[in-house]
């Protein structure tokens, strides 16, 4: 029993860790409507960016084509910054590329946003 309970917990250790390096901060560069839905799509959270779409009247074509997040189209955004589940719904194919990346590099400086002039 006590080995049952040290391999759940040492699991539940390892998923947290996972979960952890991998978050990235993002801070707004402004107040503009365009940087508050970049900022929505990097959350991550496909709920956020709705209810942010529908509070400015955004719609998902307008995001999908012609919104930038610094200075990159939102489908490269999401790409760089791992956005998948905000890429899935704004039906954005992020997934046809393929790259190397350190899952270990500890780059976690926050990023400033800034959204389309």
């Amino acid at each position: 029993m006590k080995t049952l309970a040290t391999l759940l917990t040492a699991g539940s250790l390892l998923c947290l860790t996972a979960t952890n390096v991998a978050a990235q901060e993002f801070i707004a560069a402004d107040d503009s409507v365009a940087t508050r839905v970049c900022m929505a799509v990097a959350s991550n959270r496909p709920l956020n960016l709705r209810l942010e779409m529908k509070e400015v009247g955004m719609r998902t074509v307008t995001v999908q084509k012609k919104l930038h997040c610094n200075e990159m189209p939102v489908a490269e955004f999401a790409s760089v910054y791992n956005l998948n589940r905000t890429a899935n719904f704004l039906h954005l194919d992020i997934g046809t590329e393929t790259s190397i990346k350190d899952l270990a590099a500890h780059n976690l400086q926050p990023i400033m946003i800034s959204g389309s002039k």
